[in-house]
C-alpha cells in the first residue's frame, strides 16, 4: 500500500514554487513531492530519489537496515527513517562530519527521537550504512540546503 507524504515548495515569501513532481505506485513508500526551501527538489522516500522541475537530482536515504526508506517504521528510535512532521533548518555542525544540518521538528510525534540531521555517508566502508534516522545526502545537496534555508515539511 502507497502511503504519500507532501513536501510544498514555498519562496522566502511563502508562495509555492512551481515544479513539483507527483510520485506515485510504490508499495509501503513515502513519497515526498517537494522541499519547503529553495532547492526545490521532491524525494520519493521509498527509493531517495529526489528531483527538481522533473529532473533527478540525487538518491539519498533515511534508516537503517529493513528500517530504510519504510515510512512504517518511523517510530523505532535510531534505526526508522525520518518521522512525519514539520522540521526548520536550524543551523549546520559537523557532528556528523561535514556539512552536518540541524534539523529542529516543530510539528508532528517524535516518537521520543530526536538530534534529526541530514548529513553524508560513511567517508569509510560500505555505502548505505550512515543513517540512523537522519537524511542521507551529498554535500552539494547539502550545501544548497544551506544556502537557502527554510523548512522541511513530511505528511503521510
Amino acid at each position: 500500500m502507497a502511503i504519500p507524504a507532501y513536501l510544498w515548495l514555498k519562496d522566502d515569501g511563502g508562495a509555492d514554487i512551481k515544479g513539483s513532481v507527483d510520485i506515485h505506485g510504490r508499495d509501503g513508500s513515502i513519497e515526498i513531492i517537494g522541499l519547503n526551501h529553495g532547492v526545490a527538489q521532491p524525494t520519493d522516500k521509498h527509493n531517495g530519489k529526489m528531483y527538481k522541475d522533473g529532473k533527478l537530482i540525487e538518491t539519498g536515504y533515511s534508516g537503517a537496515l529493513t528500517n530504510k526508506n519504510n515510512p512504517d517504521r518511523q517510530h523505532v528510535k535510531g534505526l526508522g527513517p525520518l518521522p512525519r512532521g514539520t522540521y526548520k533548518i536550524a543551523g549546520h555542525s559537523n557532528s556528523k562530519g561535514p556539512i552536518t544540518i540541524i534539523l529542529e521538528q516543530t510539528s508532528g510525534e517524535s516518537f521520543g527521537r530526536s538530534e534529526f540531521r541530514i548529513h553524508g555517508d560513511h567517508k569509510y566502508g560500505p555505502a548505505g550504512f550512515a543513517s540512523e534516522g537522519c537524511i542521507i545526502l551529498s554535500p552539494s545537496t547539502r550545501r544548497k540546503i544551506l544556502r537557502d534555508g527554510g523548512v522541511l515539511e513530511v505528511v503521510r
